[in-house]
């Protein structure tokens, strides 16, 4: 799944009315995304471990390019789906890390079953609450819960459950930055859910420099 690089460009000035849906409120993320054009850097860490890389958004296409070795990822937005190329398998880790290259897509985006959940409280902040799922069994998780805060319209909170239903991953937007009145991720932090091996670590975070 879910987040994450992608949602650097949340849905903060996106012109929502008071009481969107959760198909409006996925529509216009879309729209913002394949629309976009910035350029940023950032990092994953996980333990002891760094891993620096580029962010390159531009004509519907998001390059993700890491080094040392050199990789590039690209993610085309089109329509109703999501291209991923430089990169055999999505559903890997990005280098050792808790994110996947299919988190980074937000493939979850073009997911055509979508319902409200209501309104939930996360931290204090009252959150659209909405649910996505998939029937393709290539997509290594086929639910997705998102929390979207009300007032600013940034995405707060995912969960990501696999395909018996057991929850995987959860994604936490720690901070954000405001630049020319709209909302960028600064730090989110990435927990693993599911028990593996004694050693493996459960904590990633990802962090964003500010918009070049």
């Amino acid at each position: 799944m879910v987040f994450m690089v992608g949602l650097v460009t949340l849905l903060g000035g996106a012109g929502l009315r008071a009481e969107p849906g959760g198909a409006e409120i996925l529509q216009r993320a879309r729209e913002l995304v394949q629309a976009q054009e910035l350029v940023m850097t950032g990092q994953i860490r996980t333990g002891g471990k760094t891993v620096p890389f580029r962010l390159e958004q531009g004509g519907g296409v998001t390059r993700y390019i890491f080094a040392e070795p050199r990789e590039v990822v690209t993610v085309e937005y089109g329509g109703d789906e999501v291209k991923i190329g430089g990169v055999k398998d999505v559903g890997a880790r990005v280098r050792d890390s808790l994110l996947t290259y299919e988190d980074l897509t937000l493939h979850f985006l073009f997911w055509k079953d979508v319902q409200d959940r209501g309104v939930e409280k996360i931290r204090g902040l009252p959150c659209w609450k909405i649910r996505v799922a998939t029937s393709d069994r290539s997509s290594a998780s086929a639910v997705v819960l998102l929390w979207v805060n009300r007032q600013s319209g940034a995405l707060i909170r995912a969960q990501t459950f696999d395909w018996e239903g057991r929850f995987e991953k959860q994604f936490d937007v720690i901070a954000t930055q405001s630049v020319g009145g709209r909302y960028f991720l600064k730090q989110m932090k990435v927990q693993l859910q599911k028990k593996g091996a004694p050693n493996e670590e459960t904590l990633s975070y990802l962090e964003m420099d500010r918009p070049q």
